[in-house]
């Protein structure tokens, strides 16, 4: 509905302004990523039914239960990753990785999110652009995917807050 994407096109807007900030602290606190996980998954439920797709979403065995991030920003990351995985797959499968990654042995662990999809993937040629903002891959297809460029700008800024790193493969 129309009351909805603007409610969505306002939160991205915040959130956007939010990691611009470059005064922005991370809130640190320990919480559940299975839970943080299960609320994500329940606020794209319409996006996965409308578009007939399914979620799986499997987490490493030897990551604990309880994870020390912030929790705002790591439910945004993930929930922008993933809505756009809904918006490009029709009647497809969206799979959620997240492990371990133990760089060094006197590092901290760090967390591993990967998203895959079997949606329409994305050309060589805008790869490089995908993390600009207000960039759009198909202009001329706006009604078939609707958004303003913003979510993956977000994503990459609140990953740069967090001292993380992200790519993309397609």
């Amino acid at each position: 509905s129309c009351s909805s994407s603007l409610m969505i096109y306002f939160s991205q807007l915040l959130s956007f302004n939010n990691s611009e900030n470059h005064d922005y602290k991370p809130s640190y606190s320990s919480f559940s990523l299975e839970q943080c996980l299960n609320a994500i998954h329940s606020t794209l439920k319409t996006n996965l039914t409308s578009n007939k797709n399914t979620l799986k979403i499997h987490i490493d065995e030897h990551l604990p239960q309880i994870i020390h991030t912030d929790h705002h920003a790591l439910f945004r990351l993930i929930f922008n990753l993933l809505s756009n995985a809904c918006k490009f797959t029709q009647q497809g499968s969206i799979t959620l990785h997240c492990t371990l990654d133990q760089q060094e042995t006197n590092s901290s662990p760090r967390l591993n999110i990967t998203v895959e999809d079997t949606g329409i993937g994305i050309s060589e040629a805008h790869l490089p652009h995908i993390f600009d903002r207000f960039y759009r891959i198909s202009p001329a297809n706006r009604e078939n995917y609707p958004g303003k460029g913003l979510g993956l700008t977000i994503v990459q800024q609140i990953i740069a807050h967090l001292d993380g790193n992200i790519s993309v493969t397609s």
